[in-house]
Protein backbone atom coordinates (compact mmCIF):
# COMPACT_ATOMS: atom_id res chain seq x y z
CA UNK A 1 0.00 0.00 0.00
CA UNK A 2 1.24 3.67 -0.23
CA UNK A 3 2.89 4.56 2.29
CA UNK A 4 2.89 8.31 2.30
CA UNK A 5 6.02 9.01 4.00
CA UNK A 6 7.96 7.16 1.17
CA UNK A 7 6.96 9.51 -1.71
CA UNK A 8 9.65 12.00 -1.91
CA UNK A 9 11.80 10.94 -4.31
CA UNK A 10 10.58 7.94 -4.76
CA UNK A 11 7.70 6.62 -7.96
CA UNK A 12 6.80 3.60 -5.91
CA UNK A 13 4.02 4.48 -4.08
CA UNK A 14 2.52 5.64 -7.34
CA UNK A 15 3.22 2.66 -8.83
CA UNK A 16 1.88 0.67 -5.98
CA UNK A 17 -1.42 2.25 -6.23
CA UNK A 18 -2.23 2.03 -10.11
CA UNK A 19 -1.45 -1.29 -9.35
CA UNK A 20 -4.37 -1.01 -6.33
CA UNK A 21 -6.20 0.48 -8.96
CA UNK A 22 -5.77 -2.70 -11.73
CA UNK A 23 -6.67 -4.57 -8.84
CA UNK A 24 -9.93 -2.78 -8.19
CA UNK A 25 -10.79 -3.09 -11.74
CA UNK A 26 -10.25 -6.86 -11.84
CA UNK A 27 -12.29 -7.65 -8.87
CA UNK A 28 -14.87 -4.49 -9.82
CA UNK A 29 -15.17 -3.50 -6.50
CA UNK A 30 -17.75 -0.61 -5.71
CA UNK A 31 -15.90 0.53 -2.40
CA UNK A 32 -12.77 -1.03 -0.67
CA UNK A 33 -11.85 -0.58 2.61
CA UNK A 34 -8.28 -1.61 3.57
CA UNK A 35 -8.02 -1.14 7.64
CA UNK A 36 -4.25 -2.38 7.21
CA UNK A 37 -3.83 0.74 5.76
CA UNK A 38 -6.53 3.07 6.84
CA UNK A 39 -7.83 3.44 3.08
CA UNK A 40 -10.95 4.17 1.60
CA UNK A 41 -11.75 4.29 -1.94
CA UNK A 42 -15.02 4.73 -4.01
CA UNK A 43 -14.32 3.71 -7.57
CA UNK A 44 -16.91 6.13 -9.77
CA UNK A 45 -17.21 4.58 -12.86
CA UNK A 46 -14.98 2.38 -15.01
CA UNK A 47 -14.34 2.12 -18.63
CA UNK A 48 -12.10 -0.48 -19.97
CA UNK A 49 -11.99 -1.13 -23.79
CA UNK A 50 -9.88 -3.41 -24.24
CA UNK A 51 -6.81 -0.96 -25.02
CA UNK A 52 -6.21 1.82 -22.46
CA UNK A 53 -8.11 1.59 -19.15
CA UNK A 54 -9.76 4.77 -18.65
CA UNK A 55 -10.85 4.75 -14.43
CA UNK A 56 -12.97 7.42 -12.84
CA UNK A 57 -12.19 7.06 -9.05
CA UNK A 58 -12.75 9.02 -5.73
CA UNK A 59 -9.79 8.53 -2.81
CA UNK A 60 -11.80 10.08 -0.14
CA UNK A 61 -8.43 9.62 2.55
CA UNK A 62 -5.87 7.64 2.97
CA UNK A 63 -4.03 7.46 6.37
CA UNK A 64 -0.37 5.85 5.96
CA UNK A 65 -0.32 4.85 9.19
CA UNK A 66 1.75 7.67 10.72
CA UNK A 67 -0.77 9.99 11.09
CA UNK A 68 -0.94 11.93 7.52
CA UNK A 69 -4.18 12.21 6.49
CA UNK A 70 -4.74 13.09 2.57
CA UNK A 71 -7.78 13.65 0.86
CA UNK A 72 -7.90 13.53 -2.80
CA UNK A 73 -9.93 12.57 -5.48
CA UNK A 74 -8.55 11.19 -8.45
CA UNK A 75 -10.20 12.00 -11.86
CA UNK A 76 -8.69 9.75 -14.23
CA UNK A 77 -6.21 7.08 -15.03
CA UNK A 78 -5.36 6.14 -18.39
CA UNK A 79 -3.04 3.28 -18.58
CA UNK A 80 -2.38 2.90 -22.44
CA UNK A 81 0.55 0.01 -21.49
CA UNK A 82 3.22 2.37 -21.95
CA UNK A 83 2.91 5.82 -20.21
CA UNK A 84 0.62 6.33 -17.20
CA UNK A 85 -1.32 9.64 -17.33
CA UNK A 86 -3.04 10.57 -13.62
CA UNK A 87 -5.10 13.37 -13.32
CA UNK A 88 -5.74 13.98 -9.60
CA UNK A 89 -6.77 16.80 -7.20
CA UNK A 90 -5.24 16.85 -3.20
CA UNK A 91 -7.77 18.21 -1.52
CA UNK A 92 -6.21 18.78 1.66
CA UNK A 93 -2.84 17.35 3.70
CA UNK A 94 -2.47 17.20 7.14
CA UNK A 95 0.68 15.49 8.23
CA UNK A 96 -0.42 15.47 12.02
CA UNK A 97 0.98 18.28 13.16
CA UNK A 98 -0.97 20.85 12.28
CA UNK A 99 0.03 21.53 8.77
CA UNK A 100 -2.38 22.00 5.86
CA UNK A 101 -1.49 21.90 2.44
CA UNK A 102 -3.74 22.06 -0.43
CA UNK A 103 -2.42 21.19 -3.39
CA UNK A 104 -3.20 20.31 -7.06
CA UNK A 105 -1.35 17.53 -8.78
CA UNK A 106 -2.44 18.44 -12.28
CA UNK A 107 -0.15 15.49 -13.95
CA UNK A 108 1.21 12.10 -13.23
CA UNK A 109 2.96 10.81 -16.53
CA UNK A 110 5.26 7.11 -15.52
CA UNK A 111 6.46 6.08 -18.86
CA UNK A 112 10.03 5.64 -17.84
CA UNK A 113 10.59 9.34 -17.47
CA UNK A 114 8.56 10.49 -14.44
CA UNK A 115 7.04 13.82 -14.71
CA UNK A 116 5.26 15.32 -12.17
CA UNK A 117 3.23 18.84 -12.74
CA UNK A 118 1.92 19.95 -9.01
CA UNK A 119 0.50 23.69 -8.01
CA UNK A 120 0.26 24.38 -4.07
CA UNK A 121 -2.58 26.25 -4.00
CA UNK A 122 -2.05 27.09 -0.18
CA UNK A 123 0.29 26.17 2.97
CA UNK A 124 -1.44 26.95 6.66
CA UNK A 125 0.93 26.03 9.14
CA UNK A 126 -0.77 26.20 12.55
CA UNK A 127 2.50 25.04 14.32
CA UNK A 128 4.15 28.31 13.52
CA UNK A 129 5.37 30.38 16.27
CA UNK A 130 4.90 33.87 17.09
CA UNK A 131 2.22 36.32 15.02
CA UNK A 132 -0.55 35.51 13.32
Amino acid sequence: MCQLSQCSGSTKPFREFLLFVKVMIMIKEVAIDDDGGGVMITVVAIDDDGGGVMIMVKVMAIDDGGGVMIMIKVMAIDDNDGGVMIMVKVMAIDDGGGVMIMVKVMAIDDGGGVMIMIKVVAIDDNDKRGGN
